[in-house]
């Protein structure tokens, strides 16, 4: 309307202008044309005009009004102009004309679009056909104040300014205002100035090039440029920057009532189109600090495009804390409630921040979160569904709001996973199916975040294996460690939060005891800080324990309430369950060093860094460094407050009357003030050397002093008159004393010493040396060894030992023997030289192990693994003389055997690699006919075979080879193989009976039970001794001979051996002188023997009482095959 009426004005004083100068340049035409003009503008405006004076200069073109008012009688517009003034040339030939000048002095512009008109003239177009023959020059309007209502909206400018400057056909427009005001119901808009400029083209349907449109209001600003085709049909295409500072004050101005809660500010770039009636808005919002009728999301930046249908976000970033959340989002207009759905991508948002935005600003669980949640619901209500996959970090359940200072984590691990469905509305959030994975560890939680401080939270969470080392290994302030399975239970006010849980752990690690499994009932107050465990039971090992502890964590002094019970425990559990805590006891951590079962009762009560307590206990079966007690007892006080740990009495029995007592104090300010003792003791009852049946008087003394940061102990250990069996020990006098972080060792023991030094720092490093000294040996060989027999020796050495006192079964040492001599079987041995050994973790290592006898030395070298590997050399060279003194059966030996062996493998399964050189050996056994000598050969051995590769030499004057071998298996024989061959061997098989004996023989088959076979041709061989028939039968009071008392053997050797009767065979004495001729076979067993075949007689004779008798032919047949 506004424009029509500024139209109205200027094409009334153009066409009468221009009517003036082209028609008529008289007053009379003049002053009707200035009716004229009033009559156009009365036809543009529908309403009544009235001049206070109209002039026209025909001749210049000009028309003057002054005091021009327009209005009608609804009060539908009331324009009052002070003055209007045109110039205006007129171009007949192209039936144009021309405003080259209006200026329109304060008009005050007053319209109401709520009252109807008459319409405009009917002609089908927006602009009225004039306007093709028509051009603007310079258009001024000063000063002019502007009101306009419609439909409740009132748009007041006081001030305002337009200027136009027409060039062709467009017009390049400018307007300025300052002040003023858009009134709506129940609020208004301040405006404080606006400049815009563009340019209009008023030809056809029109258009509006827009270069700056700029409107600064009190609460929110605009700068908008953009074009507008066709003015009666617009389509718009336009960019916009829309400012507000203080969303609080805009929104309370513009939408009251509508929207509570909101601040913050805003900043739009926007681009704006219209067509065919319907706008269209994309840009970029800005929010900073924003807050939105309790949901907070602070800064962010969205893309969004607006129509009247919806709202969509296309990419969004919000800030959350230190991290992200970014997506994008759908709003329908179209419905009241606003729905909404939302894909968002979170990069380390921490869910604190998430949850003051969303209006729960107190949260005791925080975490950043990576991962992707899609949300469904509405705004108004503010009802949101989402569903969470994410990955987790720096999660942290705290004692109390995260945005209070000094907030401790009670719960929390580094990294993990979440699924979840989350719920929102103006109440409430809450998580439902939520599964947490932190490593291997799964926790189930369902739980419900009021915006209500009042009603607070609502937490159940359940977990099965869960891994506490996964959870950063604390619960609260106090270290923890193992597996554990609990159902846990978090309600209340934010103020008032009650935990309750129910545990149960394997391995369980707290404060550094090692509790193993253990089960409670926890229930934790935030606001009285209690923390009680009730309900205790714990299985340590073989150890059982149960009891109750009470802290209130409020109090700084954390006053405490214990009561454990222990039915049935055992001091390595105890030892190994505290050893964490008190890393001394690490020392005693072996169960075969110290253990032994007891049962007994401890209460403490008081502050944790002071209570007091007592502890009872009863002990039996137990065991230090293999010193067995039967029985025991213990009574323990703690005086918290000094502090001060009293041992009212420790006693410990051992079998036969003897006892170990102790009592003394820890405390106060860390002294130390201990002494011990025992009672009736003797070299006896030291159980761990009961088989070196030790005796004598014993007495042991000990006493704890100084401060625990640098202890002094002094032991010691005598004893007098000592003997281990029948050897004697003589006095003994041992100490130890500790200072500080320095221990020290010394004593004698009969003719021995020893010494040494340790540091107590680390792993407890520790040096040793001892002198032995043994300058009768055998009774010490008779009573640790008593299966090794010796006629005497002595033995002196020097030992070094090295490692740690926490692990000292693994300690490292060196041994060198100075002298070691052994009569053994009238034979001496003694070593050769320094023998040197070392031994460690990694093993035995042998350096030099040299021993020499008359007539022989061997020296052994190598090592024997910590896994029983074995590597090592033997080299010995025997002289045969040395198998007379070993050997009983050995009647006389000489010659030189040399052996190399190598012996690897492992102490189970070893392997050996060796040989056995003879060099003019000699040997002859007790009870047999036959002696070697002049043997030379070589035998090769293994773990699995022996093989003879050659050996001969004489036997008894004949020639003698040996071949074959054996099979073996891990050094233990299985089976024999071997062959002799022998050539002219004169044999004396008794007193008068001589032979020659060759032949082949063959010894095979299992090692106790082999066959001996082959052939042998006896020659050479004659019977001289007579033989008195008559005597022997009739001789009553003869006797028979003593038999001989055998050895029964474990060796049966079967018989398979061919025997052949060969030239010089005879039988020469009272009874027959004759050659024999014949073949036997040798069968039966080395226990049974058995003889078949026949042996004949020829040419020879046989006497008999004095006869006679020529043998022509005899024939003796064996048949015994046993």
């Amino acid at each position: 309307m506004s424009s029509r009426i500024l139209v109205a004005v200027g094409l009334a004083a153009a066409v009468v202008s221009g009517g003036a100068v082209a028609f008529l340049r008289t007053d009379f035409v003049a002053n009707n044309l200035c009716a004229y003009a009033v009559a156009t503008i009365e036809e543009a405006t529908a309403a009544q005009v009235k001049v206070a004076s109209c002039s026209v200069e025909p001749e210049k073109g000009k028309l003057t009004i002054e005091g021009l008012q327009i209005s009608d009688s609804v009060g539908r517009i009331e324009v009052h102009i002070v003055r209007v003034f045109a110039q205006v040339m007129v171009r007949p030939l192209l039936q144009r004309v021309r405003l080259e000048r209006l200026e329109i002095d304060h008009p005050e512009v007053s319209l109401s679009l709520d009252q109807s008109g008459s319409s405009p003239a009917q002609g089908g177009q927006c602009l009225p056909d004039v306007l093709d023959r028509f051009e603007f020059g310079r258009v001024k309007v000063r000063k002019a104040s502007f009101a306009l209502k419609s439909g409740g909206v009132r748009v007041d400018v006081p001030h305002a300014g337009v200027s136009v400057d027409g060039r062709g056909g467009k017009l390049k427009v400018s307007v300025a205002t300052r002040g003023g005001s858009v009134q709506v119901p129940g609020r208004t808009i301040g405006l404080i100035s606006t400049r815009t400029a563009g340019t209009v083209d008023l030809r056809g349907t029109g258009s509006v090039d827009l270069e700056k449109a700029d409107v600064i209001g009190t609460d929110v600003s605009a700068f908008v440029k953009g074009t507008l085709q066709g003015l009666c049909d617009p389509q718009i295409e336009m960019s916009a920057n829309l400012r507000a500072d203080d969303l609080a004050n805009a929104t309370a101005r513009l939408l009251p009532g509508i929207l509570t809660g909101v601040k913050g500010g805003l900043s739009v770039d926007a681009t704006v189109s219209l067509a065919a009636g319907k706008p269209r808005v994309k840009g970029d919002l800005r929010v900073k600090s924003l807050a939105l009728e309790g949901f907070a999301p602070g800064d962010a930046r969205i893309k969004f495009e607006v129509t009247p249908e919806r709202v969509k976000l296309d990419r969004f970033e919000l800030p959350m804390g230190k991290g992200v959340v970014a997506g994008s989002a759908e709003l329908d207009l179209e419905e009241s409630a606003l729905p909404l759905t939302a894909d968002l991508s979170l990069r380390d948002a921490e869910l604190q921040e998430i949850l003051r935005k969303a209006g729960v600003p107190h949260s005791l669980v925080v975490l950043k979160a990576s991962g992707r949640v899609q949300v469904r619901g509405t705004l108004s209500p503010l009802l949101l569904a989402a569903e969470t996959n994410l990955d987790l970090a720096d999660f942290a359940v705290l004692d109390q709001r995260y945005d209070k200072r000094g907030a401790q984590r009670m719960f929390e691990f580094s990294r993990g996973r979440l699924a979840s469905a989350v719920a929102i509305d103006r109440d409430k959030v809450v998580l439902r199916g939520t599964t947490v994975e932190a490593g291997a560890s799964k926790v189930q939680v369902e739980s419900t975040f009021f915006t209500d401080q009042r009603r607070g939270m609502q937490l159940l969470g359940h977990g099965e294996g869960v891994d506490l080392d996964d959870f950063n290994g604390h619960i609260g302030p106090l270290p923890a460690h193992g597996k554990a399975t609990f159902a846990a239970r978090v309600a209340g006010p934010y103020a008032d939060l009650t935990i309750d849980s129910s545990t149960s752990a394997q391995g369980f690690r707290l404060l550094d005891l090692s509790l193993g499994e253990v089960s409670t009932q926890l229930s934790f107050g935030t606001r009285s800080m209690n923390l009680v465990l009730d309900q205790i039971r714990g299985r340590k090992d073989r150890s059982m324990y149960q009891g109750r502890i009470a802290l209130n964590m409020r109090d700084s002094a954390i006053p405490m309430e214990a009561h454990l019970e222990l039915p049935d425990a055992y001091l390595h559990d105890l030892i190994d369950l505290a050893v964490g805590l008190v890393p001394a006891l690490s020392t005693v951590r072996d169960a075969k060093d110290v253990d032994g079962h007891l049962a007994g009762v401890l209460d403490v009560k008081g502050p944790a860094a002071g209570p007091d307590g007592v502890a009872k206990m009863v002990l039996d079966d137990v065991s230090l460094w293999d010193e067995k007690f039967a029985h025991g007892s213990a009574r323990f006080s703690l005086h918290g407050q000094e502090p001060r740990l009293q041992i009212e009495s420790l006693e410990l029995l051992h079998a036969g009357g003897a006892k170990l007592t102790m009592a003394g104090r820890f405390g106060p300010e860390w002294q130390l003030d201990m002494d011990a003792r025992t009672e009736n003791f003797t070299l006896a009852d030291l159980d761990a050397a009961e088989s070196a049946r030790l005796s004598g008087p014993l007495v042991a003394r000990a006493h704890l002093g100084g401060i625990a940061s640098h202890p002094l102990i002094n032991a010691s250990v005598e004893f007098a008159d000592g003997k281990a069996g029948k050897a004697q020990l003589g006095d003994g006098d041992l100490a130890l004393n500790i200072d500080g972080k320095a221990m020290t060792w010394h004593g004698t023991v009969g003719t021995h010493r020893l010494q040494g030094q340790a540091k107590l720092l680390d792993d407890f490093h520790y040096t040793s040396t001892a002198s032995v000294r043994v300058p009768d040996l055998k009774p010490y060989v008779d009573a640790f060894s008593p299966g090794v027999e010796i006629q005497s020796g002595s033995l002196a050495a020097d030992v070094q030992l090295e490692g740690s006192l926490l692990a000292w079964r693994e300690s490292s040492g060196t041994i060198n023997v100075t002298e070691l001599k052994v009569l053994r079987n009238d034979m001496p041995f003694e070593n050769d030289g320094l023998a040197a050994l070392s031994f460690g973790p990694n093993g035995l290592l042998i350096h030099k192990l040299a021993v020499r006898a008359p007539y022989t030395t061997a020296q052994l070298n190598g090592s024997r693994g910590s896994d029983g590997k074995l590597d090592l050399r033997l080299a010995a060279s025997v002289d045969g003389r040395l198998l007379q003194g070993v050997m009983p059966d050995v009647e006389h030996a000489s010659g030189t055997f040399l052996i190399q062996a190598a012996v690897g493998g492992t102490a189970k399964a070893p392997t050996v690699l060796g040989n056995l050189r003879v060099d003019d050996g000699a040997v002859s056994l007790r009870g047999l006919p036959v002696a070697a000598r002049g043997l030379n050969g070589s035998i090769s051995f293994s773990q699995d075979a022996l093989v003879i590769d050659s050996l001969s030499g004489k036997l008894n004057n004949g020639e003698a080879r040996l071949s074959g071998g054996m099979e073996m298996e891990r050094l233990q024989p299985k089976k024999i193989d071997m062959q002799v061959h022998i050539g002219d061997v004169n044999v004396k098989l008794q007193e008068s009976l001589n032979a020659t004996l060759d032949g082949d023989m063959t010894l095979f088959g299992p090692p106790l039970e082999p066959v001996l076979g082959g052939s042998l041709i006896v020659s050479r061989m004659k019977y001289t001794e007579d033989i008195e028939i008559e005597k022997s039968l009739l001789d009553f009071s003869r006797r028979p001979p003593t038999p001989k008392v055998l050895t029964k053997s474990a060796v049966l050797v079967h018989f398979d051996l061919d025997v052949h009767l060969s030239r010089g065979v005879r039988v020469e004495n009272n009874l027959a002188r004759t050659d024999l001729k014949g073949d036997l076979k040798v069968t039966g067993t080395s226990r049974a023997l058995g003889l078949l075949g026949s042996v004949n007689t020829v040419h020879g004779t046989a006497t008999f009482r004095g006869n006679e008798f020529q043998i022509e032919q005899g024939v003796l047949s064996f048949t015994d095959r046993q």
